[in-house]
């Protein structure tokens, strides 16, 4: 019973947390109050604890029926010693003797009883975190792989469980150092697959991920994450001080001049890395733009072989935008960059650009050479930026 019934707690306890902090979080406390949703969320709340209360109560029941059943058997015991006492002449010494005996030894019994309850009610949660602590990969954490000459899929391809179609199917993207390529396509079509694939948060069914022409397969989790560099649409708003939101960004300690490179040119250049971000700890409330533009930095902290960029711009002006990627391509000698964009703009500065369209790669070229044909794919999908930008 416990060891069925302690993952269910620790389930329902992880979504009733996770329930709570959008009660509580700045961003989506805020929206929730717009809204006037938040009873929902609460309510979702109360039913997570009602489930894991729901778990305990039947765990208790079950100790609960063990302890009377225990408790009664040591009645009818203690009754029957008594019974055969009396039966066989004992004088009152004796039997008084007899009882105190049987009581110091029923107390010992009980804790002893106690001790092997404790221990079997840890022995799950001891077992799982023994589980969870073998599966933690060996030795000291990967360094950051600071060169990588070429990355690569090579015909991959990959599904979800319980889908009819794979969601990319032979694809093979290159990218070599120097260069900035792109991936583009409508929501869906398989971008980003394509990057968990390359990552290793997601294993192809067939075909091979390629790093530096090896296979990716034969590294450990660590040191394959060592060679990239990641930032996702979702991007982490880290509401601690501006020297630990940005120094996340290095798997080592890193100095407080390598943080303010990291920050240079961005509205934080200038701020005391010991300011406190995120109202909710009484600090500075930042835009979306800003906490990108914080996102950003930790990349540069980071400064892996391979940049990782899925929208990297979503949130941020024209202006600011248009100086990322001209910083973006002045620095992209010495790395690899793959940008994930729907702005048509931003993939004039792309040595070669992906159109993933229904899980394969329907077009790669220059921005260039995909806007020749007004029939294709790619000029279908930006011809409206594209006329936009240049008016």
């Amino acid at each position: 019973m416990e060891a069925q019934g302690w993952p269910w707690v620790a389930e329902h306890e992880r979504r009733a947390a996770y329930a709570t902090e959008q009660l509580i979080q700045q961003r989506p406390g805020t929206e929730l109050a717009v809204l006037g949703s938040g009873w929902k969320v609460a309510g979702l709340v109360a039913g997570s604890r009602a489930g894991a209360t729901w778990v305990l109560d039947r765990m208790i029941r079950a100790a609960l029926l063990y302890e009377l059943g225990a408790a009664l058997v040591t009645v009818l015991l203690f009754g029957g010693a008594l019974v055969a006492l009396v039966r066989g002449g004992a004088t009152g010494g004796a039997a008084a003797a007899a009882v105190a005996g049987t009581i110091t030894g029923l107390n010992a019994i009980r804790q002893c009883g106690y001790a092997f309850g404790s221990i079997v009610t840890a022995a799950p949660q001891a077992a799982i975190y023994r589980r969870f602590v073998r599966s933690v990969p060996a030795g000291p954490r990967s360094a950051v792989v600071r060169r990588v000459d070429s990355v690569a899929l090579d015909n991959v391809t990959f599904g979800y469980p319980g889908t009819a179609e794979p969601s990319l199917r032979d694809v093979s993207i290159e990218a070599r150092r120097g260069e900035m390529i792109a991936l583009v396509g409508v929501n869906g079509a398989g971008k980003s697959t394509a990057i968990n694939l390359l990552v290793g948060a997601l294993t192809p069914d067939s075909g091979r991920v390629l790093i530096d022409g090896a296979d990716a397969d034969a590294l450990a989790e660590d040191e394959r994450l060592a060679h990239f560099g990641l930032l996702v649409q979702e991007f982490g708003r880290f509401e601690f001080t501006l020297r630990d939101a940005v120094g996340l960004g290095a798997p080592d300690v890193v100095t407080d001049q390598a943080i303010r490179d990291a920050l240079a040119g961005t509205f934080a250049a200038d701020l005391p890395l010991d300011m406190q971000l995120g109202q909710q700890w009484g600090g500075t409330g930042i835009s979306g733009g800003q906490w990108q533009r914080l996102a950003l930095a930790r990349i540069r902290l980071r400064d892996a072989g391979v940049w990782i960029l899925d929208e990297p711009t979503s949130a941020i002006d024209a202006k600011a935008e248009h100086e990322i990627f001209t910083d973006l391509r002045r620095t992209s000698a010495d790395r690899i960059t793959i940008v994930v964009s729907h702005r048509a703009w931003t993939l004039r500065e792309m040595d070669r650009i992906y159109v993933i369209d229904n899980g394969t790669v329907a077009q790669q070229g220059t921005y260039d050479e995909l806007m020749t044909d007004p029939t294709t794919r790619f000029a279908r999908l930006f011809a409206t930026q594209a006329l936009t930008h240049t008016r």
